[in-house]
């Protein structure tokens, strides 16, 4: 089946002796449901007793459906059509050809279609379960409209090999018997994986609170090295006037001038944060914002240039990477999402390129996604909505930034509280440069980032072997119904195992 384009070119196997090929109409009735009122959101059509299920429910729904989204009215019920429990569910829009059986009474739109078997030569279940194996077929076929779809036209001509009622019965009960096995597997995958989500977490939010270097900070107390996080930053902020004075004094000179009365008034000192609601921190840590550490000569935060500066007339198919917000992701960047400027059009934008070790920081829709620019992605240009920080290494380490605005719930409460957007999220660069930040010495950030490393190295195995079995367990699924429905599931309980070992794994 996997070579087909259309259920015509489909050949069908020999089946078992007994069986036969029947097309899915001459099992039962087909139909599709109906919702047919505009506009959909009508209120007078919802409200009231019975059950209205929508291809969400359906494909959350195991088997049968119990749980349900919307009710229909009197009136909204005039309108569809009420089907009863029994009836196997077959989505044909959206999501191709996800299966469930109702487990009560209930509409459902036009997008879903109802079977109703016809009891003396085959079961609801029976048919659930083979559909399962057609899933993929079915959405291969499927035309491309706005969004796929399939017709009614085509699901009659399904084509479904039909045992006895006795054997479907038989068939039915194993799948049922390995599949409660797979599926208490597979739930406890997933409460591996919110378990690993929790505990990912966790180690960010102990890292940025400082649980995570705690044994680390008194066996180095004592450390003449470690320099506290308030003299570091004091220094920082010294030498960057320091530097500027230097600067003014030689562009005074150049000009054969002297220094005007109180031209050091001139210089901007960086806002430190407001502390008054921020939470007390670790011995030799200090809070600071992002404009205090920006770096001495560059804008602490650049946004992306606007629409004016570019724009998608300026895209080519190849050329120098333009970062979207779709290339930054919680595991890093990417190229998937990147557009294309000519090497001309990056010079005339040579202020919003990238180097090693800069941060990016989304100022739009998913606020506060942060990634750190590696020698890949050195020399892109952001757009509008990234911004880039360029940071002063001596004093944070780019790593722990990302931990911290990953980690904390203070980087949540502030980023809720100067949110701007009105019909969605969004930051400016004044907010961002005012943002809090909780830095420690520079020796412990280095600290945590080593062992956020090996944290990390843990989560990424454990990830990976969940992936593994997921996708195991997956394939076992479609191999499990192959066997059943070539007849071969009807053996002794060790022959089976055998069978499914030799045929999938």
């Amino acid at each position: 089946m996997s070579g087909a384009n259309t259920l015509e070119s489909l050949e069908l196997p020999d089946v078992p002796h007994g069986w036969a090929w029947a097309k899915l109409s001459e099992l039962g009735k087909l139909d599709r449901g109906r919702s047919r009122h505009r506009p959909r959101n009508a209120k007078h059509l919802y409200g009231g007793p019975y059950p209205f299920v929508q291809t969400g429910d359906i494909r959350e729904a195991v088997t049968f459906i119990h749980n349900f989204t919307q009710t229909y009215s009197e009136a909204g019920l005039e309108q569809s059509h009420l089907w009863p429990a029994g009836t196997l569910c077959i989505t044909i829009a959206a999501n191709i050809a996800e299966t469930a059986i109702l487990g009560l009474d209930a509409c459902f739109p036009d997008s879903v279609v109802g079977f109703l078997p016809d009891d003396d030569h085959v079961s609801a279940r029976y048919v659930e379960y083979y559909m399962r194996t057609l899933q993929q077929t079915l959405e291969r076929i499927a035309p491309a409209t706005a969004q796929k779809n399939l017709n009614l036209a085509t699901l009659r001509e399904v084509p479904i090999a039909i045992p006895g009622r006795k054997t479907q019965q038989d068939i039915v009960d194993k799948l049922d018997e390995l599949f409660s096995d797979l599926d208490a597997g597979v739930a406890a995958l997933k409460r591996a994986r919110a378990n690993l989500r929790r505990y990912r977490a966790s180690v960010l939010k102990s890292a940025v609170e400082g649980r995570l270097t705690e044994t680390w900070r008194k066996a180095n107390q004592a450390n003449p090295d470690i320099e506290p996080a308030s003299e570091l930053l004091a220094r920082i902020l010294r030498e960057r006037r320091q530097r500027w004075e230097q600067q003014q004094l030689a562009t005074y000179e150049s000009k054969g001038k002297k220094p005007p009365k109180n031209w050091q008034s001139k210089y901007k000192e960086p806002a430190a944060p407001d502390t008054a609601n921020l939470p007390q921190l670790p011995n030799g840590w200090c809070w600071a914002t992002v404009e205090q550490l920006g770096t001495i000569n560059e804008q602490a935060v650049l946004t992306g240039p606007f629409g004016s500066s570019l724009g998608r007339n300026d895209f080519v198919e190849q050329g120098v990477g333009v970062l979207t917000i779709g290339c930054l992701t919680s595991g890093g960047l990417i190229w998937d999402k990147a557009n294309y400027v000519t090497p001309e059009k990056a010079d005339e934008l040579s202020r919003y390129r990238l180097e090693t070790g800069d941060l990016l920081f989304s100022r739009s829709a998913s606020v506060g996604r942060v990634g750190i620019v590696t020698p890949e992605f050195a020399g892109c240009i952001v757009n509008y909505h990234l911004m880039r920080l360029r940071l002063a290494s001596e004093v944070i380490d780019p790593r722990f930034f990302m931990t911290w605005v990953r980690g904390s719930s203070v980087v949540v409460s502030y980023l809720k509280e100067v949110n701007h957007g009105a019909t969605r999220d969004g930051i400016n660069t004044k907010s961002l440069l005012g943002m809090p930040v909780a830095l420690p010495p520079i020796l412990e950030q280095v600290e945590i980032g080593s062992q956020i490393d090996v944290q990390s190295s843990i989560i990424h195995v454990t990830d990976s072997a969940i992936t593994t079995n997921e996708i195991r367990s997956n394939k076992l699924r479609q191999c499990i119904l192959k066997c059943a429905f070539e007849g071969r599931l009807l053996e002794p309980a060790s022959s089976v195992t055998r069978l499914v070992e030799s045929s999938c794994l």
